[in-house]
This record gives C-alpha cells, sequence and structure tokens, in this order.
C-alpha cells in the first residue's frame, strides 16, 4: 500500500551516454513557487545487458549507486540526477 495524498508519474527514455533528470534537482524544501518537498523514487528499464547511475547528493554525503534493470532508487532529501552507464563521468561533475 502507498499512503500519499498525491503521486507523479513520469517516463524518462534518455538515449545511450545521456543525462536526464538534468539539470540537477531538489524537492526537500518548501519554497512556494520554486521547490515543493517529495520524495523521488526512480526505476531503472536499461537496454540489454546495459548499467546506468543515479547520483544522490544528499545533505552529509554523495553516492553513484549502479543500477541494472529492475532497480529502484529512493531520494527521500537531496539532488538527483540520472545517467546511462556508457556515458564518461568525471568526478568534478556537478
Amino acid at each position: 500500500m502507498l499512503d500519499a495524498d498525491r503521486l507523479i508519474a513520469c517516463e524518462v527514455l534518455t538515449p545511450s551516454g545521456n543525462w536526464s533528470s538534468y539539470p540537477p534537482h531538489k524537492h526537500d524544501e518548501d519554497r512556494p513557487g520554486v521547490e515543493t518537498p517529495l520524495e523521488e523514487i526512480y526505476y531503472f528499464e536499461v537496454a540489454r545487458d546495459g548499467i546506468a547511475y543515479q547520483r544522490v547528493t544528499g545533505r552529509e554525503s554523495m553516492c553513484w549507486p549502479r543500477c541494472r534493470s529492475g532497480d529502484a532508487v529512493i531520494i527521500p532529501h537531496g539532488l538527483a540526477r540520472s545517467v546511462d552507464g556508457r556515458a564518461r563521468l568525471r568526478p568534478d561533475t556537478t
């Protein structure tokens, strides 16, 4: 069961080697007209044996979970963006 007043769902088709959810965005503060608090869940379906990475920059940490088809990443706060695994990643990319 999902306990929610509202649910926003969208599908993003990202060509191989490209970013999605760009620019990085967040939803953890109540700033009318700018930002609304909400949790995000990213569910991944990746072509063939591909991989994707979900960059999550939280209040105290950052991680790059490696995602395959059927994986989900929950983002309760912080910045989020996704990249197809065949992209060239640089540590200084924000």
